[in-house]
Order: C-alpha cells, then structure tokens, then sequence
C-alpha cells in the first residue's frame, strides 16, 4: 500500500481510488494516526521521565554535600599541603555518583562516600569513612584517602582518626547500627 498524502489517494493493485471510496484504507488512515499519536506520546513521556531522574538524582548529589562531614572532610583535604600539591590549586569537588553504591553509602550513623576531585595538574578521589554514635552526636571522620589519576592503585593518606584502627575502616559496615548501652559504645 502506497500512500500520496497529496492527493489523498491510495493504491491497491493496479487500482487507484479515493480515500473515501474504500472505507478500509480510512480505517488504515484513523489508525497509523493513532499510532503516531501514541509514539509521539510515548517518546514526551519517556524523555520526561529520564529528565526526572538526572534532576533527582542531581538533587541527591547536591543535599549530600551539604552533610558535616562532607565539609569537614574537604576542609581536611584542602588543609593537607602534599595532596593540594599533588592536584594542584585550586581543587574543586566534582558531581557525586550517588549510584555507585560500593563507594557512596550514606546511613543515619554511617557514611563511605566518594568525592570526585579536580586540580589544575590533575584528577582525583577523596575517599571519606565517617560516624556518629547517636543522632544527637556530631559526625565524626575516620579516614581520609586520596586516589589519583595517574596512580590509580595507590592512595595517599590524608587523615586517620587515632581513636580507629585501619581493620577498623577496612570492615565498615554502614548498614551497622552502633551498640549502645546507657550512651557508649559496647
């Protein structure tokens, strides 16, 4: 079946008739319609929807900066002469891929998260373990580690908290909750 939307005809065979002559090819007409309403539909809603989900997802991203610990532990970074130095001034945090749910976890007493950097001679990771016992504490770091770019199985050590080992960080779990009994932890 050819159409020629010109002249409102169609051909069926070796014969040409009007549109209005053969009430299948109007049925044929009212449905391609339909159909091209539906793709057209489908492809709005489609793109609406994974507008929606970079939106969230960037809004996320956004309301993890704002925690204590973020900003604490990039005030650390900032504060380390060596790893400044290494990525050069000045450093910027990049976007977080809050996806990548290996390295960025966030509970309500624990959080591994990391911070996509970049210098003026090169990228980075900031790896950040962070706690709190209660949720009236503050938020307390860890451990801050450094990956760069250009040795991309070394990390450097920003920060350790003296009151935890490095087992302890190799084993965190941030879908543990702290034990607690009258306030401390057992």
């Amino acid at each position: 079946i050819l159409l020629s939307t010109a002249k409102q005809r169609f051909m069926i065979g070796n014969s040409t008739k009007h549109l209005s002559d053969d009430p299948r090819a109007c049925d044929f007409i009212g449905r391609m319609a339909t159909v091209n309403k539906l793709l057209k539909y489908a492809s709005f809603g489609g793109l609406a929807t994974v507008g929606g989900i970079l939106c969230l997802q960037n809004y996320v991203a956004m309301k993890l900066t704002e925690h204590e610990y973020y900003k604490t532990s990039l005030a650390m970074l900032r504060n380390h002469k060596e790893a400044v130095k290494l990525l050069g001034e000045p450093v910027r945090e990049r976007n977080i891929d809050i996806g990548d749910s290996k390295v960025t976890t966030t509970r309500l007493y624990r959080a591994r998260m990391k911070v996509p950097l970049r210098g003026s001679k090169q990228s980075g990771d900031l790896y950040l373990w962070a706690q709190r016992r209660t949720l009236q504490d503050s938020w307390e770091v860890l451990r801050l580690e450094l990956g760069l770019q250009t040795l991309k199985d070394k990390r450097l050590l920003v920060y350790a908290n003296p009151g935890y080992g490095a087992d302890y960080v190799r084993n965190f779990d941030v879908d543990a909750v702290p034990d607690l009994v009258d306030g401390v932890e057992s």
